[in-house]
């Protein structure tokens, strides 16, 4: 959770982003909180519902980029909840032959929405056998596992 996105520094984004960890916690086996000192004496004496971890990072740090690497790093079932673009760090990833930066985070962030402070569902594309095209079908793998499925896909074309 890119927790200074969802907090965004009022006090009042507390509460908001408490109920959203707990939730996410709820059904997902960890949830990881990206923040700053300054929010970390605030969520010290939070009784969380499930496995909730709170990583701080010196305000002299790129968070987002700490989030999106921690993602990274965590596999193919971590997610990153937050409305950020991260366009800086888009425009510096310049690789070619591997998949975007851009792609990987089409497949890897859940969206929020502050109005309401929803947040999306994973997608449920990759719950079932889709045709793309004509000659062109999408099939999804899932290995069920104790905690989150392990998802991958194939593109078979005919």
């Amino acid at each position: 959770i890119d927790s200074l996105n969802v907090f965004h520094g009022a006090l009042k984004g507390l509460e908001p982003l408490l109920r959203i960890t707990n939730r996410l916690a709820a059904e997902y086996e960890n949830a990881v909180l990206v923040t700053r000192p300054f929010l970390v004496e605030k969520l010290k004496n939070v009784r969380w519902r499930g496995q909730v971890r709170v990583f701080s990072c010196s305000t002299l740090s790129e968070d987002d980029l700490l989030v999106l690497l921690a993602a990274v790093e965590w596999g193919p079932n971590a997610y990153v909840l937050s409305d950020d673009r991260f366009s800086l760090h888009v425009e510096r990833a310049r690789c070619t032959g591997r998949l975007s930066l851009r792609d990987w985070m089409r497949r890897r962030m859940l969206r929020f929405n502050r109005q309401d402070w929803q947040y999306d569902e994973l997608p449920s594309y990759a719950e079932f056998v889709q045709k793309v095209n004509p000659e062109t079908y999408f099939l999804p793998v899932i290995e069920e596992t104790p905690g989150i499925s392990e998802r991958s896909s194939f593109l078979v074309t005919y």
